[in-house]
């Protein structure tokens, strides 16, 4: 029996030298020198405009795809249509759809709203998929510079004057000139650019 509490005794022993030599036994050294930074990554691709996205188009030259004479304005109708695959059922029942015209081509660098019905003489309809804009010979858009913006309800953005963030409403985008919306929305040559032609 002795011999077996001296073993007992031996096993503690063995057990209390082992914690102790492992909690006072430390792993880590000095820090080591630094390494070389390794080389940088490819760039990831653009991911797809989500559907609470602002979306525009390019500035898109219009055409005279059709001609027909309307009776009820007793005059011939020019017709252009613009594919908008942005616009949904739901865009349309609460978002905005705002056009604009530039005549930049023409030698005019105007920038307007086609809804101003003092500067323009044009019907804008947004159907889903596509903006079907309507035109008389008097007031003729062939060749001018067309653009859409698709804002799918309210925004949070920086306020025009550069304060704040800012919510505006589609109505409220809507009545903004061409410079205050480029101003908050950042639409001159990258962005959301969706196609355009049918």
């Amino acid at each position: 029996m002795k011999n077996l509490k001296n073993l007992n005794v031996f096993i503690y022993a063995l057990f209390l030298m082992g914690l102790i030599t492992m909690v006072s036994c430390t792993k880590t050294g000095p820090a080591g020198a630094t390494g070389a930074t390794g080389a940088t990554g490819a760039a990831g691709a653009a991911g797809a405009a989500g559907p609470d996205s602002v979306q525009y188009s390019p500035w898109i030259t219009l055409v005279t795809e059709v001609k027909f004479f309307d009776p009820y304005y007793g005059d011939t109708v020019l017709v252009d249509t613009i594919t908008a695959p942005g616009i949904t059922a739901s865009i349309l029942s609460s978002g905005a759809i705002i056009g604009y015209l530039s005549a930049s081509a023409l030698g005019d660098s105007a920038i307007v709203n086609v809804d101003n019905e003092n500067l323009v003489n044009m019907i804008q309809v947004p159907q889903v998929g596509k903006i079907v804009l309507y035109w008389f010979p008097s007031d003729d858009y062939t060749g001018v510079q067309y653009r859409y913006v698709i804002i799918p309800g309210n925004i949070e953005t920086t306020s025009t004057s550069g304060t704040g963030p800012v919510s505006y409403n589609p109505g409220q985008l809507k009545k903004m000139t061409y410079p205050d919306l480029d101003g908050i929305l950042k639409m001159r040559t990258s962005g959301n650019l969706m196609p355009f032609r049918q």
